[in-house]
């Protein structure tokens, strides 16, 4: 297991310390929007609008969010960030399944 690094962000320059803690929280926001956007655009284009959405609901709040807890208190923040990759590949996973599926059934009903 990696070195773990202890830095206090309690103290100093407030404007450093808010940079510091924003800049990583902006990337993984951005990446899950990007996620979300793009599961919705191309499983919509399928014509299962409902599906993208119940994906995005599966991802945050029936996988992530309890993952992310149980994470916390069992492995600090680590937890937490494997609780975000966990749902991610669990949901991604999950929607290549369907897609590959419907891809099948349109082969099928056009043969």
């Amino acid at each position: 297991m990696p070195e773990k690094i202890n830095k206090n962000l309690t103290g100093g320059n407030i404007k450093n310390q808010l940079i510091t803690l924003t800049w990583p929280m902006l990337f993984g926001m951005m990446g899950m929007v990007i996620f979300n956007l793009v599961d919705t655009y191309f499983i919509g284009k399928l014509g299962v609008r409902q599906l993208a959405a119940i994906f995005s609901i599966i991802r945050m709040l029936v996988l992530y969010v309890p993952l992310a807890w149980a994470g916390s208190k069992i492995f600090g923040i680590d937890g937490v960030f494997w609780a975000g990759f966990t749902a991610n590949l669990a949901v991604g996973t999950l929607a290549f399944a369907f897609l590959f599926r419907t891809i099948r059934r349109i082969r099928e009903a056009g043969t």
